[in-house]
């Protein structure tokens, strides 16, 4: 149980690398592409890792609405 706690712990502070983060997000993105009101398709530019510990995580789209 205490290594399981450990793993969980060490990959709470793990840091994603961009270019990964930016394969994966793509592939998902292209597979269901989030929607704008009025149908509008969402156009992905980017995302990178802003934190570790939480982990959060910043997206570039090219309309906020």
């Amino acid at each position: 149980m205490m290594q399981a706690v450990a793993q969980s712990w060490k990959n709470n502070k793990k840091r994603v690398n961009t270019s990964e983060l930016n394969k994966v997000m793509q592939q998902a993105w292209i597979k269901s592409p989030p929607r704008f009101p009025k149908n509008r398709i969402c156009k992905f530019k980017y995302c990178t890792q802003v934190e570790a510990s939480p982990p959060r995580f910043l997206f570039s789209v090219n309309k906020m609405s």
